[in-house]
Order: C-alpha cells, then sequence, then structure tokens
C-alpha cells in the first residue's frame, strides 16, 4: 500500500497471462488510511470482465473485454474530476466511465506481484501538483479549453508546457471574472484531463460617469484604473465602444434599441470584468415658454376714463371762464 495519497491520477501497467493460476489484476485507490474504504478497479483475465467496485465488493459497473492468454494488454486508469476511466489497449477512448460518488482521494495499493500475471511498464503519475497546475505528464498538449468560459479555447501563448507541468499564464487569468474559481480541459495525445483553476479576488472597478441618460445622449462609464477594454456588454448583448484612457464611450446610436429604466454593464478588461448600472430615458423635448396674450381691454377702458376726465376738466374750466365775464 502506498502511503502517499493520490487524488487525480493516471496509473498504467502492461499485463499478460500466460498461466491458468493467473486470474485477475485489482488496483485499488481512494483508500483511508486502514484501507476500510476504498474503490477497486479489477482485469479479471479468467472470466473476460473489467469491473470497478467498493470495498464491500458492490460492483457498481461492468463491461465484458475478450482477453486472450499470451497477449500483452496495455491497462490504463485515469482518475480525473471525480471520473474513473479505464482503457484497455493504446486507443485513447475510454472502454469503461464511472463518476465516483464521495471520492476525495485516498491512499492506492496492487495485487500485482500476487496476480500471477506478466507485467511490466508500471507506472504512477499525479496530475496535481504542489502548485495547482495539471501534470500531464510525457503527453502532448494538444489544446486548452476553460470550460467555465463558454469553451474557450486558449491560444498558444496563453499557457505553457513545461516538463510535463501545464501552466495557464497570469495574463490570461486576470481578464477573466476576479473572484471565481474556472474549470479548465487540457486535451492531450492520451486522455482529456479537467482541472480548476482560481482568480484574484480584486480587479479593476467600473462606475457610469452621470447618474442618468437621455437617449440621444453618449453613456460613458469610468474605470478604476487604465485597463484594456476588449468587450462591452449591456443587458449581455455585445456593443462598440471606444476608449481614451480610463473613459470608456458607448455611443448613443448603441442605445437606442434599449428601453427607460436600469441597465447592466459589462466591461471585459485586461484586469477583470467589472459590472455597473446606468439608467436610460426617453429624450425630452424642452418647449420654449412663449409669453402671455396682452389684453387691450383694460387699456381702452383706462383711455376712456382718462378722456372722460379731460373732457369734464375742460368743459368745468370754460363754464368758469363764462362765469367771470
Amino acid at each position: 500500500m502506498a502511503e502517499t495519497i493520490y487524488q487525480d491520477f493516471i496509473h498504467s501497467v502492461t499485463l499478460k497471462r500466460t498461466s491458468a493460476s493467473a486470474k485477475r489484476y485489482d488496483f485499488s485507490f481512494g483508500g483511508s488510511e486502514d484501507f476500510a474504504k476504498h474503490w477497486r478497479v479489477s482485469v479479471d483475465f479468467e472470466n473476460g470482465k473489467t469491473f470497478v467496485a467498493k470495498e464491500d465488493e458492490t460492483v457498481l459497473k461492468q463491461i465484458d473485454c475478450a482477453l486472450e492468454d499470451d497477449v500483452e494488454y496495455r491497462v490504463s486508469i485515469l482518475v480525473n474530476d471525480g471520473l474513473c476511466k479505464v482503457y484497455l489497449g493504446e486507443e485513447n477512448v475510454a472502454d469503461l466511465v464511472l463518476a465516483l460518488d464521495g471520492y476525495e482521494g485516498g491512499r492506492i495499493k496492487t495485487n500485482l506481484e500476487e496476480s500471477g500475471l506478466i507485467h511490466s511498464n508500471e507506472s504512477m503519475t499525479s496530475l496535481t501538483t504542489l502548485w495547482g497546475d495539471i501534470y500531464c505528464g510525457p503527453y502532448e498538449v494538444k489544446k486548452v479549453i476553460n470550460l467555465g468560459d463558454d469553451n474557450y479555447r486558449l491560444s498558444e501563448n496563453e499557457y505553457t508546457v513545461s516538463k510535463g507541468k501545464l501552466t495557464i499564464s497570469e495574463t490570461y487569468l486576470k481578464t477573466l471574472e476576479t473572484n471565481s474559481e474556472y474549470k479548465f480541459r487540457t486535451v492531450t495525445s492520451f486522455a482529456d484531463f479537467d482541472f480548476y483553476v482560481a482568480t484574484q479576488e480584486v480587479g479593476a472597478q467600473v462606475t457610469a460617469r452621470a447618474e442618468k441618460y437621455y437617449q440621444g445622449d453618449n453613456a460613458q462609464f469610468e474605470l478604476s484604473e487604465e485597463a484594456t477594454v476588449y468587450k462591452v456588454l449591456i443587458d449581455q448583448e455585445e456593443k462598440a465602444f471606444a476608449q481614451n484612457g480610463t473613459i470608456v464611450t458607448v455611443k448613443a446610436n448603441e442605445l437606442k434599441a434599449l428601453g427607460s429604466g436600469d441597465h447592466q454593464v459589462k466591461l471585459f478588461t485586461a484586469n477583470g470584468r467589472p459590472e455597473t448600472t446606468f439608467q436610460l430615458y426617453e429624450a425630452v423635448e424642452v418647449i420654449p415658454e412663449l409669453p402671455a396674450p396682452v389684453s387691450h381691454v383694460f387699456f381702452y377702458i383706462d383711455i376712456a376714463i382718462f378722456a372722460s376726465l379731460i373732457g369734464g376738466y375742460l368743459t368745468f374750466s370754460i363754464l368758469k371762464k363764462h362765469a367771470k365775464q
């Protein structure tokens, strides 16, 4: 029994049955310290079956396979991301796949010495390094996919492979959502390996430059730092934009299809994918206030009163003048 604790790994061995006394090969994994709990992959040469069982001998999954005597079989067992895959032969298509309910890793052991089978080329490869990167061993990495980001396929400058260890570039990881966990898949010449990467907790922030915008306005958003913006989504729809330093502008014609109210903005930047909201309202037509119409009624009344007073005064003056004569 190995003292090393394994979680994600590849175990391979070449087996050949040359004697009727050789029955089957057992590989146990996920074992507790006393092996009271474990899973077991068995390749049964005598009965032509391969199966996965629990420690209480409960068979979880089984397949029939014709295993001939005096023929070498390359048996590979891949345990990765809660799945157990068994390969019989050199083909990179699994013959048996089983989800391991409650699997958390553990110790391993085999019955190679007791099995009576001729064996060679035994190997055990842990897929998780001390640094959390995925270890691909001697297999060629054909592509790397971010399953948690719409199955985005990484370009060759977004990851490196050195001595079997795959590392995702920090520059690429900074473009993802902050404080999140992403599931990646590495497609190799042997099989697909899945692993998880946690992104940094803090990235660029964004705010709307105005509390309200109206139809016909350009909407502007301000970043907390000068991070290159690759894409702008408003209500999950991509919009054309312009960037000048920390200011990102979405022109009015990009907003005309939006209704009145709150809208969600998401910026894809070189340092995270910050989000904010802004308010948009219909354009308000401003009508100049006209002066109130002038009424001439009182003007005419005033003129009439004034004329009558003048007339009365003149009449009084003439009468007074005649009286003196």
